[in-house]
């Protein structure tokens, strides 16, 4: 949940066509980042002075559209004297230490005076019976920007800290490389942390988030995700037939 705190719009073609469209930017200040629907109604003035009102298609905003990179202040990195990348996998690494503490504060006074809420922290395991590609390209194309890139001195650490039952199943999948760390903030301040074990034809992601409320989201997350996957390669399939179509039905004519 959350309030729209402002928006504006604008004509993008011209003025004189129909119908007009046109492109708002609307402001949201989440509270709790969950999925929501605003109904929206737009009151208006037209050009001889009525006033008029109408229904506007509903406001969606997906569990998606609420995921934010971790950013850090030029200011932040030169204090530290670390690069982003070295500050990102410490992030990753405290956090995911410390998000199922019971105790555990990541606020400050500025969340606490303006009621935000906080939420025990919580983890899961979610298996994906899908091929290697499949897995790579959603997170390619859907969750880049959340990666965490791996820096040399973690790796022997980050391997030790895997946990030790689940080694010997993960050999066997083929995901012994150091896995692929994705670093989500929610605003106002929450956090969800994934680890893909990628195998050939299988993948474990463990997840672990502040907010055990969130991980509700996950399973449709995952299929929304699958959906958008295997539909590109559908058509990208599709496309590599239609090729090879062409090319037969051109050695076909010049025979």
């Amino acid at each position: 949940g959350g309030q729209i705190q402002s928006f504006y719009g604008s004509l993008n073609n011209n003025e004189n066509c129909y119908p007009y469209v046109a492109d708002m930017v609307i402001s949201l200040y989440p509270i709790v980042p969950v999925p929501v629907t605003f109904q929206t109604t737009l009151i208006f003035t037209t050009a001889d002075g009525l006033t008029n009102r109408c229904t506007l298609h509903p406001l969606q905003v997906g569990f998606q559209d609420l995921f934010l990179p971790v950013s850090f202040s030029s200011e932040l990195v030169k204090e530290f004297n670390f690069t982003r990348n070295q500050l990102m996998c410490y992030l990753f690494k405290y956090l995911w230490s410390r998000v199922l503490q019971p105790d555990l504060n990541l606020g400050d006074d500025f969340f606490h005076s303006n009621q935000i809420p906080f939420f025990q922290g919580a983890e899961t395991v979610k298996m994906l019976e899908v091929p290697k590609s499949i897995v790579l390209f959603i997170i390619r194309t859907k969750l880049q920007r959340n990666v965490v890139e791996d820096i040399p001195e973690e790796f022997e650490q980050l391997k030790n800290d895997e946990e030790e039952e689940l080694q010997e199943e993960l050999e066997e999948m083929g995901a012994i490389d150091l896995p692929v760390r994705v670093l989500i903030f929610l605003p106002p301040h929450y956090h969800i942390l994934m680890r893909f074990h990628i195998g050939t034809r299988w993948t474990i992601c463990n997840m672990r988030t502040d907010n055990r409320f969130l991980l509700r989201y996950v399973d449709p997350l995952f299929d929304e995700l699958l959906h958008f996957a295997y539909q590109h390669s559908q058509n990208q399939q599709a496309k590599v037939n239609q090729l090879q179509q062409f090319h037969q039905q051109q050695e076909w004519n010049n025979h």
